[in-house]
């Protein structure tokens, strides 16, 4: 019988730290856009399972669940509004991309 890994869920300390890591780096490119911030995003949230062990196989996986709760998360504190607008852009981008693929 395959064992499922828990999801992980994210302390809102550690959730505030990623939100900053993400504003901050997007924040100091120029002209960015919404593939940047997808792709910042995505390496945050990467780093971040890499950091606490998250093995290699469930990486993809468990960054989108990361991701859904830093969206929430953003929804619900006024600081993080700018990543809730980011966010909300994303599914027209990825609908465009497998679009033009």
């Amino acid at each position: 019988m395959k064992k499922e890994m828990a999801e992980p869920v994210l302390k809102s300390q550690d959730i505030d730290y990623i939100l900053h890591s993400i504003q901050d780096t997007v924040n100091i490119i120029e002209y960015p856009s919404v593939a940047i911030f997808s792709a910042v995003t995505r390496c945050s949230l990467i780093n971040f399972l890499k950091g606490t062990g998250c093995p290699d196989i469930s990486i993809e996986t468990s960054s989108v669940y990361l991701f859904r709760q830093l969206a929430d998360y953003a929804h619900e504190n006024v600081q993080h509004k700018w990543f809730a607008e980011w966010s909300k852009k994303l599914p027209n981008f990825v609908k465009e991309k497998h679009t033009n693929n």
